[in-house]
């Protein structure tokens, strides 16, 4: 009896140990499993700090730099390697840690045969790519190809472990692969937009330097034609007044002597004469608006008015054209270009007026803190919205000079001074109702 209580009791024994036993392994077995637990969340919160300083990295080496720094943290190996896979320039190493003394070995050592795919790679002995390792005195190693969207190798990422440092590092295990995976393609996407925004860069750089060279070209070309205009309608006018005076003097001396058809011929000459003067004069203003230096002084647009309309007082009178004036800004202008963009806007208005209608125009203005601007209104003609850009190139005309005068320069240079002002001229019109032309310039200018 005695015998069988101490077998029961020793049975409870051993039963009780293994218990306990089982209870420690499995004690052990969470705790291992939170400690990897753990360290996969570390290595995601890791990875997601890297991807938020990754997209801050002011260029390309401080992004490589970056990156290898965080595989050694990230995956806790003492060293790694970024390397990229140029079609031209062959295999460059970006960035390295730990592996400093093999600088001049590591781009010729690893290329895109090394892995298989798009996963992760551990490499031991003897195993593919074990001979390329050991050429940087590495006994383990996990190395991932950087790939495109069509997944094409385009680099690799490698991190390592010599054979002395495996005492003190834990072996590479399989389960890391995955995330090893994941860190590699985010670099490999930092990269790529990297990459882009370079080419990008260079791009709109060499794409600047083009427009440059051309706004250059333009500007020298304009210049050129600006001379020419000036030279060639300052030459002009004085044969041009002598053609004139020798005209009227043969039409006065004998146009007794003259059928109606010899004077009607005269007429045409006496006409082309004036038309060519009023152009070369028109011809000489446009060139001259950027030609001249033209200093800045206070300028109240009623003066200017005031000069406007003495100057057409007698095409007033003789259309009698009716001006109403409203409020109207100062500002600093050109005084006399002013006067010049005032006046070819203001004459057209008297001019393109309706038949049987007196011609009546309203000028006003206004002004904010960043620019001032005004508005001459007419009851005229008006003008079709598919001339909006026409009506101010040069020499471009609406209307035959039979129906109304004109040169076709005239807003060409209320347009030429706006701009030379830093502001804009624009219209708005209903045909058969008028038009309103605007002009908009910034309030404070320093120099034309």
């Amino acid at each position: 009896m005695k015998k069988l209580q101490y077998e029961e009791l020793e049975e409870m024994t051993r039963d009780l140990q293994a218990r306990v036993e089982k209870g420690i392994t499995v004690e052990q077995d969470l705790i291992n499993t939170q400690n990897e637990l753990d360290a996969e969340l570390n290595r995601f919160r890791l990875m997601q700090k890297y991807s938020s300083e990754a997209l801050k990295a002011p260029d390309l080496a401080s992004f490589c730099e970056l990156t290898v720094e965080y595989f050694v943290e990230i995956f806790n190996l003492p060293r790694a390697l970024f390397l990229e896979l140029d079609e031209e320039a062959g295999q460059v190493v970006l960035a390295q840690f730990g592996l400093a003394e093999y600088e001049d070995q590591l781009a010729r050592i690893f290329d895109k045969s090394i892995v298989d795919g798009n996963k992760s790679k551990i490499i031991r002995k003897g195993e593919t790519g074990y001979e390329a390792i050991l050429k940087l005195g590495l006994e383990e190693a996990i190395i991932c190809p950087i790939c495109d969207q069509e997944e094409n190798c385009k680099g690799l990422v490698l991190a390592g472990l010599k054979k002395k440092e495996i005492v003190f590092y834990d072996s590479i295990e399989e389960k890391i692969a995955d995330s090893f995976a994941l860190m590699t393609q985010k670099a490999g996407d930092h990269l790529q937009i990297l990459r882009v925004n370079e080419r990008l860069k260079k791009g709109i750089a060499h794409a600047t330097k083009e427009l440059e060279e051309q706004a250059e070209e333009l500007k020298r070309s304009n210049q050129d034609l600006e001379q020419f205009a000036y030279v060639t309608s300052h030459d002009l006018k004085a044969p041009l007044r002598n053609i004139a005076s020798f005209v009227q003097l043969l039409n006065r001396k004998y146009q007794d002597q003259f059928d109606e058809e010899a004077r009607e011929y005269m007429q045409f000459v006496l006409g082309g004469v004036h038309r060519l003067n009023n152009l070369i004069k028109d011809l000489l203003q446009y060139s001259r608006v950027n030609r001249l230096d033209a200093g800045l002084e206070h300028v109240d647009l009623h003066d200017v008015v005031e000069v406007v309309k003495h100057n057409l007082a007698d095409m007033i009178k003789h259309q009698s054209a009716e001006i109403q004036i409203g409020r109207l800004p100062l500002f600093r202008a050109n005084y006399s270009q002013m006067v010049q963009l005032m006046q070819n806007i203001v004459s057209n208005a008297i001019k393109f007026n309706r038949a049987g209608v007196a011609p009546l125009i309203r000028i006003e203005g206004g002004e904010n803190a960043r620019e001032i601007y005004f508005s001459v209104s007419d009851n005229g003609i008006g003008i079709d919205a598919r001339h909006k850009e026409a009506i101010f190139s040069i020499f471009q005309r609406l209307h035959s000079a039979d129906e109304y005068e004109g040169t076709g320069i005239g807003l060409s240079i209320c347009k030429r001074i706006a701009e030379r002002h830093k502001g804009k001229i624009w219209f708005e019109s209903t045909p058969g109702e008028g038009s309103t032309f605007f002009v908009q310039i910034p309030r404070n200018l320093k120099r034309i």
